[in-house]
């Protein structure tokens, strides 16, 4: 009896040490379940999306991956950011969720305090040489924030804005220290030149090429 008894005791405690682990690990069976039947549904309607042809060019908010947080083993499955902006927005929402254009503080910044600092160094009475590196300073300001532009958003008239701006900046640097000669009026020559390049290098290739490279 004692024996029966004995033996009676360590299976029950077997039976209550492995009662917790089987239940857990079931548990943690399910939530893998469910959390992979989940994601199979949203990159199911996302791909069904995708591929109509007559989607709009926003996509639907019912289609969109909704965080789902779900522990398996310490680990949490969340959707990344780059398989969001992958499969749930349009590629023109992607160039212009990166386009710095589109925030008026950095466009204000590398782009209209330059400019504002070009047009009012032509009513001050400084020397030759301090103008040439306001004018290098503006203008390279100007070039490698299109260059940047270019590289993060693919805007198409940054890839020529910005090589035209900086090799302007070249330009300035050279005539303003006497290397080169442009004349009594070389100023006024380098000003006009940085206004109508602009201003064709802005608008032409986006008019014939889209607003973003492909």
């Amino acid at each position: 009896m004692p024996a029966r008894r004995a033996n009676s005791c360590v299976g029950r405690c077997v039976w209550r040490q492995r009662t917790p682990q089987s239940t857990s690990s079931r548990s943690r069976r399910l939530k893998q379940r469910i959390a992979c039947d989940s994601l199979a549904r949203h990159r199911s309607a996302l791909m069904a999306w995708m591929s109509n042809p007559r989607r709009t060019t926003e996509p639907r908010t019912d289609l969109c991956v909704v965080p789902i947080t779900v522990t398996v083993s310490s680990l949490e499955l969340l959707p990344s950011k780059r398989f969001v902006r992958r499969f749930a927005m349009p590629d023109k929402a992607i160039h212009e969720s990166r386009d710095i254009l589109r925030n008026r503080w950095i466009t204000g910044a590398v782009f209209w305090l330059p400019a504002l600092a070009l047009i009012a160094s032509g009513f001050l009475n400084i020397a030759q040489g301090w103008r040439a590196v306001l004018w290098a300073v503006a203008l390279s300001t100007m070039g490698i924030g299109c260059v940047a532009n270019a590289l993060r958003c693919g805007r198409v008239h940054c890839y020529l804005t910005g090589p035209f701006f900086l090799v302007t900046a070249i330009v300035v640097i050279l005539y303003g220290f006497g290397m080169i000669q442009l004349g009594e009026m070389g100023w006024n020559l380098i000003g006009l030149a940085v206004i109508v390049g602009f201003l064709a290098l802005y608008f032409l290739p986006e008019r014939f090429f889209g607003k973003y490279r492909k």
